[in-house]
């Protein structure tokens, strides 16, 4: 047997923020007098009992009560287990429904952007495979400006210039949003390798998961050679003149 629980997670109160301690001790102080009342608490008909006191006096709902109950013995039996699970909310890795509403963070400037469909995820592809891996050239703003360009903007005569010129539309993505869905949708490291080349990219960008040292098992185990090409000139013993190499 032992005094402490060495799985338990041991959080100190000014690490935790204000609201997760605010929530906490009132679900604490809402099952505090049921969890004290032992054995009756675990006689299910006395439990209920217990559960409809709780009611009037805390003003909340027969299911909230079980649930503080059920966490609270699930999760090591101290008032820390009652701390809310907001790192569980909002469907981690799920696609979240298109609407009316806004998604996403609220913007910090004008440009609100839009909520992006599945037809402009597709536009967002095509720019990201046809235009911007294939022109080393194309800075990723580029690429954005040719996505709004062809998909985004309405072409106009100037009255005055009697030119056509491109007009954005009202509402269109923001940078921000195409280069979040270009990194979901897209495996970003093949192509960059496609972009910058496979042998630049092998030789100066991919991720190195090992060194020599590691790989060596002791003194003299592995020898390593290296040519470099030194800054000596070689000349023709025929004409001194004439350089053959370096």
């Amino acid at each position: 047997m032992v005094e402490n629980d060495p799985w338990l997670l041991a959080l100190a109160d000014e690490n935790i923020s204000e609201i997760y301690r605010d929530k906490r001790d009132f679900a604490w102080e809402t099952i505090r007098p049921l969890i004290f009342d032992q054995p009756a608490i675990f006689d299910a008909i006395a439990r209920s009992e217990a559960v409809k006191r709780g009611m009037e006096e805390s003003g909340v709902t027969k299911q909230t009560i079980y649930r503080f109950l059920r966490r609270y013995w699930q999760r090591g039996m101290t008032p820390n287990a009652l701390l809310p699970d907001y790192a569980r909310c909002g469907g981690l890795g799920k696609d979240k429904s298109v609407s009316e509403k806004k998604r996403g963070r609220i913007p910090d400037r004008d440009d609100l952007g839009v909520n992006v469909t599945s037809e402009m995820r597709q536009l967002f592809r095509a720019v990201a495979t046809k235009k911007f891996i294939t022109n080393s050239q194309l800075d990723f703003r580029g690429a954005y400006d040719e996505l709004i360009a062809d998909s985004f903007c309405e072409r106009v005569i100037n009255e005055h210039t009697g030119q056509q010129e491109l007009v954005p539309q009202k509402d269109i993505p923001s940078l921000r949003q195409f280069r979040y869905w270009y990194e979901k949708d897209n495996d970003v490291f093949r192509l960059d390798r496609i972009r910058r080349t496979p042998r630049v990219y092998d030789k100066d960008m991919r991720a190195i998961l090992g060194s020599s040292t590691a790989e060596t098992v002791g003194p003299a185990s592995r020898y390593q050679i290296d040519a470099t090409i030194a800054d000596v000139y070689l000349v023709s013993r025929y004409d001194r003149t004439m350089i053959v190499g370096r």
